[in-house]
């Protein structure tokens, strides 16, 4: 009876232009002597109706903003893994790499390779910069001074992977993020593109400190075709 009534007028909620009631729903009456009839029915339990209608649209309200709630967490979890999935791929695939190439496959990515758990704390990061506040800024500088532009974009990539994967330990991320502060400003300072190893001049904020540091990758081979004879030369 109470779903009946309510497909024959449902809650309509107050806004600026009218206050709360009931309104004709989808079932109600269309003839105009009808609807006349089913309002002289129910206006004498109108407040009463209004009250019963409310809590049932508030609970469907609740029940719908749930609903859409476990919908986006299932969305964000099956992105999750599907991130995680073409992880664990691309370290598989650079696994098998190394491992042909005869090279010492590290454990951090052998690990991922495999869907293994990897230790989250310092141990599971030994190339990444874990920084306290409290550290003495001469012996950061001295730190700084005796790492080499690519050491430093190998430490730039382990930092940043802690800084990303460690959820639980707020301290440990803490200083993995100075850490990856650190390591920022001091490749800005020698105009070093930490994620292409390469050093501008153009861009440089230290000449002293770019000079003492210029190793960086190679450039990029291209290759020029004139008169169709291929030329190789680098940029």
């Amino acid at each position: 009876m109470a779903k009946r009534s309510a497909r024959l007028a449902p809650y309509v909620p107050k806004t600026r232009k009218r206050p709360e009631g009931l309104d004709f729903g989808p079932q109600a009456p269309k003839a105009e002597k009808d609807r006349r009839s089913l309002k002289d029915r129910i206006m004498p339990a109108y407040d009463l109706l209004v009250g019963f209608a409310r809590r049932i649209f508030r609970v469907r309200e609740r029940e719908e903003a749930l609903a859409a709630k476990e919908a986006e967490q299932q969305s964000l979890a099956e992105a999750q893994e599907k991130e995680a999935a073409d992880l664990r791929r691309r370290a598989a695939v650079v696994a098998s790499s190394m491992k042909k190439a005869g090279r010492a496959v590290p454990d951090r990515l052998e690990a991922l390779a495999e869907d293994r758990d990897i230790p989250l704390d310092e141990d599971g990061f030994p190339g990444a910069w874990a920084i306290p506040l409290d550290t003495e800024p001469q012996a950061l500088r001295e730190r700084l001074e005796s790492t080499t532009n690519l050491e430093l974009r190998a430490a730039f990539q382990e930092t940043r992977d802690a800084v990303r994967l460690i959820e639980d330990d707020d301290d440990l991320r803490e200083k993995y993020q100075n850490g990856l502060t650190v390591i920022e400003a001091d490749a800005a300072e020698r105009g070093f593109d930490l994620e292409i190893g390469r050093q501008d001049l153009r861009k440089v904020k230290d000449l002293k400190k770019a000079m003492r540091h210029t190793d960086q990758f190679a450039p990029p081979i291209k290759v020029i075709r004139k008169s169709g004879v291929p030329v190789q030369t680098r940029t």
